[in-house]
């Protein structure tokens, strides 16, 4: 898989590498039609685990009923990466995306509010490549 395209995101302290044909299609979001990934920050006093909980099971299910939450490093950051069970709903929705949930060691700031989480939503089959290219500036 090509990965040709670089994302660099010096506020968010970010950066990944995405497929050639895709395009951004509003703020830190690109777009192709095989995929996309998605790029934002989450503000909380939770733990990481209890961040990646509360956005695995959302109530709008954005991963399905029972989506795995597994434990993981991204470039030496501990992480969360949240993959749904199944590929549809019970409904027969199909369902595209997995995420990532990076801790920063440092907050980081966007319009005067500190964040303390990068969160990454990667359709289900870039999400493992993607992943490997990520690095925590």
């Amino acid at each position: 898989m090509n990965l040709d395209n670089v994302y660099y995101n010096e506020s968010y302290n970010v950066m990944l590498r995405y497929p050639k044909n895709w395009i951004e299609t509003s703020e830190n979001r690109f777009v192709g039609e095989d995929g996309f990934v998605q790029v934002s920050l989450i503000r909380s006093d939770n733990n990481l685990h209890e961040v990646a909980i509360s956005d695995a099971f959302h109530t709008l299910e954005p991963y399905g009923k029972n989506p795995q939450v597994i434990p993981i490093k991204i470039d030496n950051h501990n992480a969360r990466l949240i993959l749904p069970q199944k590929h549809k709903k019970n409904n027969g929705e199909k369902l595209y995306q997995g995420s990532v949930i990076i801790k920063y060691e440092e907050p980081v700031e966007k319009n005067n509010i500190l964040y303390n989480y990068l969160i990454i939503w990667i359709d289900v089959n870039h999400i493992f490549s993607i992943i490997n290219t990520i690095r925590i500036l």
